[in-house]
């Protein structure tokens, strides 16, 4: 058996060693492969200097002790483990964050390209959930690391930037892939053991689903859900299929939900984020215990203008995410992108749309034809009718119309 070397990314707060320690446990279980976890920084890195002395050195220092230890870590464990052909996953920080200089990054690329990765993978969270764990793991001493929502979604950004670095300076052409770890332990699991390996972005409203349900109306969020559930089953059957779904992450809720600013708000302000409540509850898509993380523990209250001065970068963050999302997949799923009311697809399903399949993905749509009595799926959206002379656009010819969710989820 080729060995498999897997390079994890990810900003603190993500729960990388939990994510990586039960996914080593689900490939022993489904692939019997024995996969070696080494955590750079905390078996390595910080067991040559305190922790919150490398975090606020300068970043010469920083270099240094970075370079040391990873010398350390090459020669004791991961350069043994290469010899033997073993499978490996390691942990990494891209970048290290402060508030003094908020997201640096002091690795030497060439040294982690050396680790000859077969894949990168950068695991992202949501990001009260980054916060509530930091909040928790500091309890109270700012010395021990207690970055604000910005900090966290700049380090965010940061890792993603620094694991493309790192798989462009591979020798071998190698995948970048962007995966929030709230997934199924499978999924990552059949990126890296599968024979031949496909990855589908499944596509779909969200926000119109949600003002339904601020209606009284819960069809459309039962539909989406009732998708993801299809979609994981048949990941399972698959052995090689595997679902990235964009609600892995929901962050819009957190300021969303904000209160209008008045005079009495102070940057203590506390406001309480009802995750369980506001959150498209997961437990809806995937069994818990099959994912890579649990939900973070909350840890008291929020301080409201911290999320007044993150809202901008959550929101757009959504986009960017969702677009890189749609780049790494092979193909796409796209479901119902019409609703009641609309003379087109939902924006976000038809930006999705219309970016993958310019760069060529082959796009699958089902579209429930009782939320389209008009059928402007196809007369409007899908194909171009009322083209003119030059008819269908390029990139339209790669999407393809299914009659059932069924047929859907069986071209994949």
């Amino acid at each position: 058996m080729v060995a498999k070397r897997v390079l994890f990314l990810g900003q603190t707060g993500v729960s990388k060693k939990e994510a990586l320690g039960n996914l080593a446990t689900y490939c022993k279980k489904r692939y019997d492969r024995d996969c070696n976890v080494i955590d750079f920084d905390r078996d390595f890195l910080c067991g040559r200097v305190p922790q919150n002395a490398f975090l606020d050195a300068n970043f010469r220092t920083q270099r240094r002790e970075w370079l040391d230890a990873w010398d350390e870590c090459f020669q004791k464990a991961i350069g043994p483990l290469m010899k033997k052909e073993r499978d490996i996953f390691l942990g990494l920080h891209g970048c290290y964050t402060r508030s003094q200089y908020g997201s640096r990054c002091v690795i030497d690329l060439k040294k982690v390209a050396q680790f000859q990765p077969t894949l990168v993978v950068t695991l992202i969270a949501d990001v009260y959930d980054m916060w509530w764990r930091t909040e928790s793991r500091a309890k109270g001493e700012a010395w021990r690391g207690m970055p604000t929502l910005e900090h966290l979604i700049a380090g965010r950004r940061s890792e993603v930037m620094v694991a493309d670095l790192i798989a462009l300076e591979c020798t071998e052409r190698i995948d970048s892939l962007v995966i929030a770890a709230s997934h199924p332990c499978d999924t990552v699991a059949k990126c890296i053991f599968g024979t031949d390996p496909r990855l589908v972005y499944l596509s779909f409203p969200i926000s119109e689903p949600r003002r339904q349900e601020e209606k009284g109306d819960l069809s459309g969020i039962e539909a989406v859900s009732n998708l993801i559930r299809l979609a994981h089953e048949k990941q399972k059957s698959d052995t090689d299929l595997a679902f990235i779904c964009p609600l892995a992450i929901d962050e819009l809720p957190l300021s969303l939900k904000l209160p209008p600013p008045d005079d009495k708000e102070t940057e203590e302000t506390p406001f309480t984020f009802e995750r369980d409540k506001l959150r498209w509850d997961l437990a809806r898509l995937w069994p818990l215990d099959e994912r890579m993380t649990k939900p973070a523990v909350p840890h008291g209250p929020f301080r409201i203008q911290d999320i007044r001065k993150a809202a901008g970068s959550i929101y757009t963050d959504v986009g960017w995410r969702d677009f890189r999302l749609a780049e790494q997949a092979d193909k796409l799923a796209v479901f119902n992108p019409i609703f009641p009311g609309r003379q087109t697809a939902t924006r976000g399903v038809a930006n999705e749309v219309t970016f993958a399949t310019a760069m060529g993905r082959p796009t699958y749509v089902y579209q429930d034809p009782a939320l389209d009595p008009e059928n402007l799926c196809d007369k409007v959206w899908l194909t171009g009718y009322g083209a003119g002379t030059m008819g269908q656009s390029p990139s339209a010819k790669n999407i393809k119309r299914e009659k059932t969710i069924e047929e859907l989820l069986k071209s994949l």
